[in-house]
């Protein structure tokens, strides 16, 4: 009696795996189909296109190449995706949903690889986008810089925290 109950345990357990396997393996693959069919609307974009988004130059060229590095090649489900400014972190690259990275996670990552001291910083608003991330990491290595922790923001870079989505 004592093991026909444990066996039926063990198998109850054994059915709830493969379930929550199923449904994992379902949103993996929804999302790497997701990213396939980006990366085949952008098979002509690269980094040079990444970084001319940002044409006024005041992004500091570490950031730039650290971001889309991670997001493209470490973060991505799909190999070299390019990289856009306007692309949402949560839907196309999973910050704080699928991957488990969370962005407090994120930032801690790419602040590191870029010497950026963010203890103090706190985002003036939240990071919807990766030029969002971009601007606020600039920002920080500038305050970081300056050993001031207010973040900086040229009047004309307000529009910066309002979300912009793409795709």
């Amino acid at each position: 009696m004592f093991i026909l109950t444990i066996t039926s345990y063990l198998a109850a357990i054994s059915v709830v795996m493969v379930l929550v396997l199923a449904l994992m393996s379902a949103r993996a693959l929804h999302v790497i189909l997701f990213q396939k069919r980006v990366k085949a609307q952008r098979a002509s974009e690269n980094f040079d296109d990444f970084q001319r988004s940002f044409l006024d130059g005041s992004v500091s060229a570490s950031i730039l190449h650290n971001v889309y590095k991670m997001l493209s090649e470490e973060i991505a489900m799909v190999a070299n995706l390019p990289v856009r400014d306007t692309d949402s972190l949560h839907k196309i690259y999973g910050i704080d949903g699928f991957t488990g990275i969370n962005m407090n996670d994120l930032i801690e990552m790419l602040s590191d690889r870029c010497n950026i001291d963010v203890k103090f910083l706190e985002p003036p608003c939240p990071l919807y986008t990766v030029g969002h991330l971009v601007r606020y990491l600039n920002s920080a290595m500038q305050a970081s810089a300056q050993q001031d922790f207010r973040p900086r923001m040229n009047l004309n870079e307000k529009a910066w925290c309002e979300p912009i989505l793409s795709m």
